[in-house]
């Protein structure tokens, strides 16, 4: 579900939880909600089976919100589609274009912080693998003006930028309070038919065969140098 199925130790250190939530405890969107009376702990398929008996009993008719932050169009840089969602990050932000990789950056801050406001308290990145490659700030804007321009990135450049991205990224968490989840190796849109008639993220999905515990390690490490790596799943 939305953990994974295997940990390297057996028990989850998951810290304190006492009194009530001041903060996305009001309801932001549509008409109801689901509130909790009391303090504990909800795992991911109770989420999972509340959001399909939610679903089922509206009949697929109306709009079910839940509180998590998924930022992967920004994430990935080399698929089709990148461009068109940047030009709708800048518009949801309001500004007329992200213009370089500060703006990037600052606009996905201020996306996390609406999230947060609202009560977001995870985000959930699913990614085919995860990168980590070291680049400076000036290579990965050069990268994303490439791709801005209808270039195609090559794999290389594609991991500079998604290391920048997930770097801030897990700032942010840190900062906000927000764990940050991460699921990968996933094979997407494997039934063609489906994803043409569906389009991309529908659930046609299947386990691939990447490994990258060594950049997961190094991705970590980097956010705990400068102490900020948030609760990671």
């Amino acid at each position: 579900m939305l953990q994974p199925k295997k940990t390297k130790f057996r028990r989850m250190q998951k810290g304190r939880m006492k009194g009530i939530a001041q903060r996305g405890n009001q309801l932001a969107y549509g008409s109801f909600a689901i509130k909790a009376l009391e303090s504990t702990w909800i795992t991911g398929r109770q989420i999972e089976a509340a959001r399909q008996a939610i679903t089922r009993y509206m009949k697929r008719e109306g709009q079910l919100w839940i509180r998590i932050f998924r930022p992967d169009k920004a994430i990935n840089i080399n698929k089709p589609g990148f461009a068109e969602y940047m030009g709708k990050l800048a518009a949801v932000v309001g500004k007329e274009k992200l213009a370089c990789i500060d703006c990037v950056t600052d606009a996905l801050t201020k996306r996390i912080e609406f999230f947060a406001e609202m009560g977001c308290r995870a985000s959930d990145h699913g990614l085919d693998y995860i990168p980590y490659r070291e680049a400076t700030k000036e290579e990965v804007n050069a990268i994303y003006q490439k791709v801005m321009k209808g270039e195609t990135c090559t794999t290389e450049e594609a991991e500079k930028y998604q290391t920048y991205i997930l770097i801030h990224l897990g700032k942010q968490y840190h900062r906000l309070g927000i764990a940050m989840q991460i699921h990968y190796n996933c094979l997407r849109g494997v039934n063609r038919k489906m994803n043409a008639l569906l389009g991309p993220d529908t659930g046609y999905d299947m386990i691939n065969t990447a490994t990258c515990g060594g950049e997961i390690a190094a991705l970590l490490s980097a956010l705990n140098d400068t102490d900020e790596c948030p609760k990671t799943i």
